[in-house]
């Protein structure tokens, strides 16, 4: 639709991150996923194919809770608010460190954004559902870091996606 590709773009330029079909690249992009960065802005993204509708995932997305159950990086997570824009979760990861999140971008069955303070850091973090028909649909991360060792802390934050998107998609996919 141009409409909505037409406004997803204008979204795009206003928080920096790069549309659905933009390629991000540092070198050579494999197997889904792509990075860019310099000293204090860093950017990543990977994305799987799922083997079941968008509406199986956003229902993953929306039990803040149950993360715990298809996400090995996170011990317990809990939501204060709604599932929208300006809700908020805490999440304690196995090691025992904790964080607050604050959601934006939530667009129900689509797509939610949550931002983090880490240290000097900003992290945010995109996650979008692409239906690719009826019963498939694409799941792309992507995270922005800003701060003064971006990459470092970039690649600290990302360094699971590719397992995390492969368990979510085990997940769905069993329960389809």
């Amino acid at each position: 639709m141009a409409g909505e590709g037409g406004r997803r773009d204008a979204h795009c330029r206003r928080c920096r991150h790069a549309p659905a079909d933009a390629t991000l690249s540092a070198g050579p992009a494999q197997a889904g996923v792509s990075a860019r960065g310099d000293a204090r802005m860093w950017l990543h993204e990977s994305r799987i194919e799922v083997d079941a509708p968008a509406a199986a995932v956003w229902a993953r997305f929306a039990d803040v809770a149950g993360w715990k159950r298809w996400n090995a990086g996170v011990a317990e997570c809990s939501l204060h608010g709604a599932f929208a824009d300006g809700g908020e979760f805490d999440m304690r990861l196995p090691d025992g460190s904790e964080f607050r999140s604050r959601l934006f971008d939530v667009v129900e069955g689509r797509s939610f954004a949550d931002e983090t303070q880490v240290g000097e850091h900003r992290v945010r973090v995109w996650h979008r559902i692409d239906p690719l028909d009826v019963a498939r649909c694409r799941v792309a991360y992507q995270a922005e870091v800003e701060g003064p060792d971006a990459a470092g802390v970039g690649n600290a934050v990302t360094d699971d996606f590719g397992d995390v998107l492969a368990a979510l998609k085990r997940d769905v996919e069993f329960a389809a």
